[in-house]
């Protein structure tokens, strides 16, 4: 693509409101607004697909969402690849999302499982640390670049859902304010507590949409911060916490239920953060209490 072609792309793209998140490095401009804006499964010909899923920056139907269809559940991953040495280590160095539709967990797409697999086959018959060492690192640097991109493009998404909903709001509010010019005092009289129950009404449902919405965008926020937290070397992987285990302790969801106008970032969830191995060393006990009784 050419110089000039990108950058008509990119301009096109600033000019959407909320602002549109940046290209990522391995996508065109147009590959990325294809994604954005259009409503076309990405592995096959169905269309009207509403959601993205933004950790694998894939729309896929309901047909081609299913675990083992292109994307699937890390449990799985060993019989499905067993020709894939340390699956289990090279699944913690890839992004993963929570939107399968068959179970809850981390799920990865497999074309990406294939690749790893292949490259990490070549640098470890090799055999020469420094490779394997550099191999990790930079597999860790892409994926929290892709998950944190990944959770910006969410947020977006979700802004962009409670601005169009605020839009539909003012078109109605304009047709009101037009259908009520001109009629009389007592005919006003007659059609306001009616009109009045309605706005409230679709008041109601808006704020509580946008309380759900709040929470989600919180709540995702989170998971993505406890992600880089919740593996401790020192605890054998059978006696880990699942993630969303974590995120429903007290620390967390008192900051995720906080009022929609309070501003939450990282920052707000540090203390949470920071109680993340007391949380991590508990749960290990329990699970191992109950897989020995």
């Amino acid at each position: 693509m050419s110089k000039s072609s990108a950058s008509i792309w990119r301009e096109s793209r600033e000019e959407v409101e909320p602002r549109v998140p940046d290209c990522p490095p391995d996508q065109s401009e147009p590959q990325w607004a294809y994604l954005l804006f259009s409503r076309d499964c990405s592995t096959c010909e169905r269309t009207n697909i509403p959601h993205v899923d933004w950790y694998h920056r894939l729309r896929l139907c309901s047909r081609c969402g299913r675990a083992g269809v292109v994307l699937i559940i890390g449990p799985k991953a060993q019989n499905t690849f067993p020709h894939i040495a340390d699956i289990n280590m090279l699944l913690e160095l890839l992004p993963h999302s929570n939107t399968g539709s068959s179970h809850t967990g981390k799920y990865y797409r497999m074309k990406t499982i294939e690749a790893i697999g292949a490259e990490w086959a070549n640098i470890e018959k090799r055999g020469n640390e420094a490779d394997i060492q550099e191999f990790k690192d930079r597999k860790k640097r892409e994926t929290e670049y892709i998950m944190t991109h990944g959770t910006v493009c969410k947020t977006w998404d979700l802004d962009r859902t409670i601005l169009k909903s605020k839009q539909r709001e003012e078109v109605r509010d304009t047709r009101r304010d037009d259908l009520s010019t001109g009629i009389t005092e007592q005919r006003w009289k007659t059609i306001r507590p009616e009109l009045e129950a309605l706005v409230n009404s679709v008041k109601d449902r808006r704020l509580r949409r946008e309380r759900i919405e709040t929470v989600d965008q919180r709540r995702a926020l989170a998971e993505n911060l406890v992600t880089h937290y919740q593996i401790t070397p020192r605890i054998p992987p059978a006696f880990r916490p699942h993630l969303w285990d974590l995120v429903k302790d007290e620390a967390f969801q008192t900051i995720i239920h906080l009022p929609n106008e309070v501003s939450i970032s990282a920052t707000e969830f540090q203390p949470a953060l920071d109680t993340i191995p007391d949380l991590v060393a508990k749960a290990a006990k329990e699970i191992q209490s109950n897989l020995l009784q």
